[in-house]
Order: structure tokens, then sequence, then C-alpha cells
């Protein structure tokens, strides 16, 4: 949208080839070529909220005439997206969760915000510095698909997962990316419903307190992949992974440790268990590398 006398009004379609993206800040360079004359747009836009109806909202700046404006992006839904939830939002869950625990586990949340203080900086650099986009891809589809759907924690997986565990007697995790940082950070991992409760509380004031692009890569700084493995600098030191240029097989060897973490002791069960598992997630990946670039 532009104003003032003879302006452009244009319209951005297509596909992005080439750019730096991540799920809550876009930048494009726009090249723009005419019979007289050749000029770029610097469009950057910040996401206004997650889900069906997420949009990005910004400003744009030209070396046409030094003109500027703001700009609006709006997200086209398109198939087999990382996020595949189309059912309602999940975050009024959430929010009934926050009032509800509002005055419960303050304790708790104190020493957690201080733990989150402490590992911002260290995340935050491991974001600028490394390519986090194939990681974070890789662990939102193997861990957490809706999470760019729900606020903290997926009342869909929460009763998947008591479904499975009364009806069919089998252990099955239902834990979002949230409550799996919460868990580490904590050092809880009592297997019980004050623990549980408590974690889901934990969570969802996470998620008002860091952006969603700034959850994830938080989580793999701090998760545990195996034995001498904490964090995913060490696993991948140990396992000779370039974070820098990691490949879709990397991402996957590296994601598929959260799961099955590396033993002390090699077990040919655990690597056969880890190897259908990374074969899972770069099959997943594949799939939807047009949507991730």
């Amino acid at each position: 949208m532009f104003t003032g006398v003879a302006r452009t009004t244009a319209a951005l379609d297509g596909t992005i080839q080439k750019a730096y993206v991540g799920r809550s800040t876009i930048f494009l360079h726009v090249v723009e070529k005419g019979e007289k004359r050749s000029f770029s747009w610097i469009v950057k836009a910040r996401c206004r909220r997650f889900g069906r109806s997420m949009h990005l909202t910004g400003e744009f700046s030209s070396t046409a005439g030094d003109a500027s404006g703001t700009v609006v992006l709006k997200r086209i839904p398109l198939p087999n997206r990382v996020d595949e939830y189309r059912g309602l939002p999940l975050h009024w869950f959430s929010r009934l969760i926050q009032i509800v625990t509002a005055r419960l586990y303050s304790n708790e949340w104190n020493q957690l915000k201080t733990k989150i203080n402490t590992l911002a900086v260290p995340a935050e650099e491991f974001r600028k510095t490394h390519n986090c986009h194939l990681l974070v891809a890789a662990l939102v589809l193997a861990e957490d698909r809706r999470f760019y759907s729900h606020g903290g924690t997926d009342p869909i997986a929460v009763c998947r997962a008591l479904f499975k565990t009364i009806v069919e007697r089998k252990i099955q995790g239902g834990s979002t990316i949230e409550q799996q940082l919460v868990r580490v950070l904590t050092s809880d991992y009592r297997k019980t419903l004050n623990r549980k409760l408590k974690e889901i509380a934990l969570a969802v004031r996470l998620h008002r307190v860091l952006r969603k692009d700034q959850i994830p890569v938080a989580y793999l700084v701090s998760a545990y992949f195996g034995w001498h493995m904490n964090g995913v600098r060490q696993a991948a030191q140990r396992m000779s992974i370039n974070l820098k240029h990691p490949t879709v097989e990397e991402a996957a060897h590296l994601i598929a440790r959260i799961r099955y973490p590396e033993p002390r002791h090699p077990s040919s069960h655990r690597a056969i268990l880890t190897a259908k598992r990374q074969e899972w997630i770069a099959r997943e990946l594949r799939a939807r590398m047009h949507l991730l670039y």
C-alpha cells in the first residue's frame, strides 16, 4: 500500500526461492526490471499471529526515488504444510489453562524464568550464526506437528495420549516442544499427574514469554541427545556434522536422537530404532522441501 502522487500499486505472488526466512520475520529482496530502469525493494515483515489466518505486516524501502511504505503479506493455504492442523484454533485451550493456573506454580515459574533468561543469550547467538531452519523444521515434524497452531499445549495430543494409555494400554507422549523445553530446564522427569499438570501450566506461560521462532532453537541448544551430548552443539561435534550447512540426512540424524538418545554403550536394538526414526524424518522433510525454502 502506498500514499502520494504517482505511486505504484503492486502485488507479490509466487514462490520464495531464496530469502532469509523465519517463522516470525521474513525479509524479501524484490528486483523489478522495466524498459527504462530497474530498482529493488527491501521488504521486512513480522508475523502477527500463527495458525490458519497468519499474516505478516511490516515496511519496505525502495531504491527508486527513495520510496518507502507499508506492506501486508497474507499466507495462502497449501497442502502438506509442516503445520497440518485444519480445525479450530488451539489457542483457546492455552488461554483457559493460563486463567485457571494464574496463581499456581508461581515459585516454579520464577525459577524457570531465570533459566530462560540465562538460556536466551546462547540460543540467540546460535540462531544468528548457524542454519537453524532445517533443524527446526525436522524438530517440528518429528516432535510437534501442530507447533504453529497451539499456544504451548496441544489438547489433541493430550486426548490422543490419554486414549492410548487408558484404552489401548500403550504409553504415548503428547508433549509439545514448549513442554519438552520446560522438562529439560526443570530437570523434572517424574511420571506423575502433578508433574504433568505443572509442566502444561509452565509451558503455556513460556509460550507467552518467548516467540515461536525462539522456542525450538532454545530447546535444541539445551536438549539431551545422548551420552556426553547435552545440546545440539555437542551432538553435532560428536557426529561430525557442520551446523552451518546441514543436509537433510544430518538434520534427521540429529533430531532422531531426541526420542532415542545415544546410549553410553552401543546397542544394536537402539541402533535399529534410531535408524528407522532417522529414515522417517528424512522422508518427511524431503516431501515438504518446497514449503521450507
